[in-house]
């Protein structure tokens, strides 16, 4: 698809009445996409990015790993303004002989800091869980203001952050694996002193239940949590959830939130909190779809009240895949006022190419009606898309580009903005 240096605007198909009394949606609908912005441009092979938005200061942080050499992969930062202005680039973590990745980052307004988990993997079998603080302008509180969530000799991976804003306190999620056996752990994180308040708490079940690779986002109207994770005991992945108190004072009830079958298995699912609700969304991999591809991926989304309570359709399905095609790599970020806009990588079963899209689902609806565009589908390959948004139904897209097979790759954003079609909701 050509693109040009000025802003592209993206028709949208006509949308159909959304089942909110009062109104429907303007058949000539659109959305505002930017141009590319480099946020990379070097010869490194740059992969993973995260973005965040600063409410503060008006801006957006992109993060990103790149590796050096065969076993060394640290993480980096660069602010980027509403403008689409390039910021400072800063170093967040560094080990040599450690291979850093698994990136998940959230602001503080209060303390105006990043806190950013990540794992780092070294030796042969060992992967350690760590938070490391930064100050907005990308200065460290200390020398090196890391926190270890876990270094044991199992492998502690896939971790997931976010802020308490009640008890100034930050909540880290992570996977436990030892010998095929996955445990969740958690840990509240004091943001005024960076002191454990806690010790790790432990998600158990019965034996031989497995549990790992979880989400986990904050609703400060009600001072909850929503944690929702694979499940599994004897068999493809399940995804379930709990909803548990600020102060973790119990761990909720575990409840389905879909169910696999014999060839439907479930991938790691992704949550947004929205004004007391929450969207969870999470790609489906088909098993046995016909040759010469052996699966497909669609991806599902579930709307849940701000109790936990499942909203509208249980696990509707947002992409309504033909055979061999495969969205996967979801992202949710929410705007007050606009509702969300989920990222999701697009690609074809045995080609290279892959595109990066985007769905727009309004807030406080019991059916959920994603209407779904391309954010970048020009020649490449496009993926790994994260994306953050301001209040005003602005949002930064971030992704790792490849301009041609077996090239270096670097960290692209784009600046979306929902545009008119936002507006038929304030």
């Amino acid at each position: 698809m050509a693109w040009c240096d000025m802003v592209a605007w993206v028709s949208l198909l006509p949308l159909l009445f959304w089942g909110m009394a009062g109104w429907a949606a303007h058949p000539t609908s659109f959305v505002e996409i930017g141009t590319p912005l480099p946020i990379t441009s070097d010869t490194y092979p740059n992969n993973e990015p995260r973005a965040v938005y600063n409410s503060r200061h008006h801006e957006y942080l992109a993060l990103w790993t790149t590796r050096h050499g065969a076993a060394t992969r640290d993480i980096w930062a660069r602010r980027v303004g509403r403008d689409g202005q390039m910021g400072d680039v800063f170093q967040l973590a560094s080990y040599p002989g450690r291979y850093c990745y698994q990136l998940r980052a959230i602001y503080n307004p209060i303390w105006d800091e990043y806190a950013v988990a990540y794992t780092c993997w070294h030796g042969l079998t060992s992967y350690d869980v760590f938070v490391t603080r930064v100050r907005w302008d990308g200065a460290m509180w200390n020398a090196y203001d890391t926190i270890t969530v876990a270094a044991t000799e199992r492998s502690e991976t896939h971790p997931a952050i976010t802020y308490n804003e009640h008890a100034d306190a930050y909540l880290v999620v992570w996977t436990e694996d030892i010998r095929f056996d996955a445990r969740l752990w958690m840990r509240r994180l004091s943001a005024a002193d960076g002191k454990w308040l806690d010790e790790a708490i432990e998600i158990s079940g019965a034996s031989g239940e497995q549990r790992a690779m979880a989400d986990v986002a904050y609703n400060p109207m009600r001072d909850r949590y929503l944690l929702v994770y694979l499940f599994e005991a004897d068999g493809p992945a399940d995804v379930r959830y709990r909803t548990m108190p600020g102060d973790l004072s119990n761990l909720g009830t575990e409840k389905r939130l879909w169910e696999h079958s014999a060839s439907l298995h479930a991938l790691t699912p992704v949550v947004a909190s929205g004004t007391d609700e929450y969207l969870v969304a999470w790609p489906v991999r088909h098993v046995q779809a016909p040759p010469p591809s052996t699966e497909r991926m669609d991806l599902y989304w579930q709307k849940l009240d701000g109790d936990g309570s499942v909203i509208g359709p249980p696990d509707e399905r947002l992409s309504t895949d033909p055979p061999f095609d495969e969205h996967y790599d979801p992202d949710i970020a929410y705007s007050h006022g606009y509702g969300y806009l989920v990222t999701t990588c697009y690609a074809i079963s045995n080609r290279w190419e892959a595109d990066v899209y985007g769905y727009h689902v309004l807030e406080g609806q019991d059916a959920l009606r994603g209407l779904e565009f391309a954010i970048d589908d020009r020649s490449g390959k496009q993926m790994e898309p994260a994306v953050a948004c301001a209040p005003d139904g602005e949002c930064l897209v971030v992704e790792t580009y490849y301009a041609i097979p077996r090239s270096d790759s670097d960290i692209v954003g784009r600046l979306v903005h929902p545009g008119w079609l936002a507006f038929l909701q304030r």
